[in-house]
């Protein structure tokens, strides 16, 4: 059974050009890893920030609104520890839905 926690969402959407761009960085990584492999926010974020050329930590914040579009489109599914989450709180890793 999936937890459900209540997700900090973003008014962000994709139209924005930094979400728009988190989006992609989580696409190309997820299709770097094979099926049901899962990656680490933080690693979207430092393939956001290499290809920006700015501060990882910087591109979280976008990182994280792109994931709460994604999660609502489901696009993505997102897991801790094994569990499934059903929105973004807390420590959490994503995959393909």
């Amino acid at each position: 059974m999936a937890k459900q926690h209540k997700a900090d969402t973003s008014d962000v959407g994709l139209a924005h050009p930094d979400v728009a761009s988190a989006r992609e960085a989580i696409h190309a990584l997820l299709a770097k890893r094979g099926p049901g492999k899962t990656i680490c926010p933080s690693e979207a974020a430092r393939e956001l920030a290499h290809t920006q050329g700015g501060q990882w930590r910087a591109c979280m914040g976008p990182i994280h609104a792109a994931v709460d579009v994604l999660i609502r489109r489901g696009e993505i599914t997102l897991s801790w520890r094994g569990e499934r989450l059903l929105a973004r709180a807390g420590a959490y890793r994503i995959s393909r839905a």
